[in-house]
C-alpha cells in the first residue's frame, strides 16, 4: 500500500500535519498522497482525537520513520490537535 522509505533523510524539510477524528478512509487517500511523492524529505504528523471507527488498524499498516502519531483529546478545539502537530515537527516548513 505504501512505498518503503529509501533511508535518504531523517531531517525532513517539509511537516507535514494531519489531525483526524473518525475519517480513516480520507487519512488513508491523504497519506497514499504523500507517499506517492517524488520528493521525500518530508515527515507526517497524525494527530488523532482518539477515533473509534478503525484509524488505529491504519496505524498498524504504517512503518516509516517519517511518520509520527500522537493521541489527543481536543474537546472539539481542532487548533490544539495541530499545535501538538506543530511543537512536535522538525520541518522548516509546516503544511496542513
Amino acid at each position: 500500500m505504501y512505498a518503503k522509505y529509501d533511508g535518504t533523510s531523517l531531517n525532513p524539510l517539509v511537516s507535514i500535519v494531519i489531525p483526524t477524528f473518525n475519517r480513516a478512509h480520507d487519512l488513508e487517500r491523504a497519506l497514499k498522497s504523500v507517499f506517492s511523492q517524488i520528493y521525500s524529505h518530508w515527515e507526517v504528523l497524525i494527530v488523532d482525537n482518539y477515533s473509534s471507527e478503525g484509524t488505529d488498524n491504519l496505524f498498524e499498516n504504517l512503518d516509516d520513520p517519517r511518520l509520527k502519531i500522537f493521541k489527543i483529546h481536543n474537546d472539539g478545539v481542532i487548533s490544539a490537535s495541530r499545535n501538538l502537530g506543530v511543537k512536535n515537527a522538525i520541518g522548516k516548513y509546516i503544511a496542513f
